[in-house]
This record gives structure tokens, C-alpha cells and sequence, in this order.
């Protein structure tokens, strides 16, 4: 043990004392040291494999809640497109159009919001309702066009009086998470991601 002048000598026998009682009863006072690389390693490569568990399942509910805003979504213009075929006796209109995610998907937005400009202003139809209100989530104005959106910013397909699925109304679709039709094996029961209003 090293005297330090500073030191009272008091001080150091009864530190001194202290260490012999406790040697005396089994007890053995350790000294601190550092954690040793091969501790800091070992703590590293356990929090590397925590991540490589974690990291794939966040993707996975991350897709999963887009999903869920998707189809949110397509359930909220689905009603929207009911109470505009109780007021009016159809659907926004075609005109011959099968441009599903371009021209009918703005004239759905502008049957639907009345909002001829894109700005997202609260219009009207003509008979004064407003169906849906849109936030900028749900949609975009690329090209100067307001189109609904999907989860991925892929615009909405929108097809009323269709010859497949409900005949009777109108479709409306999203191309999922990997942005195109009828592919993907991720979502749906049939193989494809696609979310749309029929399943």
C-alpha cells in the first residue's frame, strides 16, 4: 500500500483493519477492473443476433400496417361510391376509358371530392356533397392530375360496371406492395399481394 503525504495515517490503519477483519470472516475484497475485449466482443455479437431476429419481423409489420392503410382506404372510397350511386343512380363516369389508373381514378377523385383543381379544397358536387374528404396521404397530383394513392404511392385501379368480379358496382384495387397486378406471393389467398375491395 502506497502512503500519500495528503494521507492521515488514522485513515489508512483503520482501511488497513477493515481489509484484515474482512479476509478474517472469508470475505475478500476484489478490486474493479475493466471489462475485457473478449467481453465487449461477446456483448457485440449477442446484440448483432437480437437484431438479425428483430430486423426482418419490423419489415414485415411495417408491410403489414400499409397493407392495413390500403385496405382502409378501399373501404372508405368503397363507401364514399355508395352513397354517390344512392344520389345519383350510378357510378362516376367512364367515357369509354380503360385507363384504370390513370383517367377513371381521377374521375373517381373528382366525382367523389368535386375538387376539379387538385388542391384539395373542400368542393362540392353538384347537388352540394362532398363524399370523401382526402388527406395528402391519399392523394397525388403528379402530372397535374389529382389521383387516390395507395400505401406505396402507386396510384388506385378504378373500374366501374366491370366484367369480372362485382359486376353489379365497381372494382377498385391496389397493385400491393410490390406495385404491380396479379403478382406477388406474400398476400391473398390466390397468390397475389394485390388488395382490392372483391376479397
Amino acid at each position: 500500500m502506497v502512503v500519500r503525504p495528503e494521507q492521515d495515517h488514522g485513515q489508512l490503519v483503520a482501511r488497513h483493519g477493515l481489509h484484515r477483519r474482512l479476509q478474517q470472516r472469508g470475505v475478500v475484497a476484489v478490486e474493479r477492473r475493466g471489462f475485457t475485449l473478449v467481453e465487449l466482443l461477446v456483448v457485440m455479437v449477442i446484440i448483432a443476433i437480437l437484431m438479425g431476429i428483430f430486423l426482418p419481423s419490423m419489415g414485415a409489420y411495417r408491410r403489414r400496417a400499409m397493407v392495413s392503410k390500403t385496405k382502409a382506404l378501399i373501404r372508405q372510397l368503397c363507401m364514399a361510391l355508395d352513397n354517390y350511386h344512392e344520389d345519383h343512380a350510378t357510378y362516376p363516369s367512364v367515357n369509354g376509358s380503360s385507363d384504370y389508373y390513370g383517367e377513371l381514378n381521377r374521375r373517381l377523385y373528382v366525382g367523389l371530392t368535386g375538387d376539379e383543381n387538385g388542391d384539395l379544397s373542400k368542393t362540392a358536387d353538384e347537388k352540394g356533397i362532398s363524399y370523401i374528404s382526402p388527406d395528402r396521404s391519399m392523394v397525388s397530383d403528379e402530372g397535374g392530375s389529382p389521383l387516390f394513392v395507395d400505401s406505396w404511392g402507386n396510384a388506385l385501379g378504378y373500374w366501374p360496371w366491370p366484367d369480372y368480379h362485382n359486376r353489379t358496382s365497381y372494382n377498385i384495387w391496389s397493385r400491393g406492395p410490390d406495385g404491380e397486378t396479379g403478382t406477388g406471393a406474400e398476400m391473398g389467398d390466390d397468390g397475389k399481394d394485390d388488395v382490392n375491395n372483391w376479397r
